[in-house]
């Protein structure tokens, strides 16, 4: 999964406008906030994908971050660009297109009232913020962050087990970052039973009599009953 941290800043980067790899050429931009919405699917995305395949060895710490940061930046560049800022733009043409039809087809006041509605800025408004709304829900569900499904039963089981998710997430971040910090710290070596510099733990040999100056071997002393 790619960190969180080289994520936030790519992400960052983009809602400030500094761009790496492709410039964003859209003649039509949705309100900002559609477009963090937006980002903020990607980002989920993004923390449940893998930079490496399976077969592949990954990276010093250091190298690993800055592929991370650049994976990031290309994925949030190029879906900006070529994803969000066309799709955003046709969806305001679509619907502009409609509301043209409907005029030449029909000219009755009552369907004029309403096509007097659509034809404002606020259509395209609305549009956007339900688009950008749904990939944010479509990339919680598919990365199984929640379950849509539960709102067939209801929405209060479905609130309650976002609260129970949302719990156990917290949890589990709590304790990562607890097992990073210990990690950082250095772990002292254990001794291990022959570098023992108080007492020796190795067994020693009965069966084998200690080295006299001499150097000559004695067979072991029986130590079997005296027969009579």
């Amino acid at each position: 999964m790619v960190a969180y941290g080289p994520t936030l800043l790519a992400m960052a980067l983009n809602l400030d406008g500094v761009h790496i790899f492709k410039e964003p050429k859209a003649t039509y931009t949705g309100p900002y906030l559609s477009c963090f919405i937006f980002m903020l699917a990607v980002f989920v995305l993004l923390t449940h994908l893998d930079v490496y395949p399976c077969y592949f060895r990954k990276m010093w710490w250091c190298g690993d971050l800055i592929v991370q940061f650049l994976f990031a930046q290309l994925m949030y560049e190029y879906l900006l660009a070529d994803f969000w800022f066309p799709v955003e733009e046709a969806l305001s043409c679509l619907i502009t297109h409609i509301v043209e039809v409907l005029d030449q087809w029909d000219q009755s006041e009552s369907l004029k009232s309403i096509l007097e509605t659509l034809k404002c800025e606020t259509t395209g408004i609305v549009c956007s913020y339900l688009l950008s709304c749904f990939f944010f829900l479509a990339s919680l569900h598919i990365t199984k962050v929640i379950d849509v499904r539960i709102l067939d039963c209801g929405f209060c089981p479905f609130a309650q087990d976002i609260y129970e998710r949302a719990e156990d997430f917290l949890i589990t971040f709590l304790k990562n970052l607890g097992s990073m910090k210990s990690c950082s710290r250095p772990k002292k070596s254990k001794l291990k039973c022959n570098e023992c510099p108080t007492t020796s733990c190795k067994k020693k040999n009965f069966d084998e009599s200690e080295d006299d100056d001499s150097g000559k071997w004695e067979p072991p002393k029986k130590c079997g009953r005296r027969r009579c």
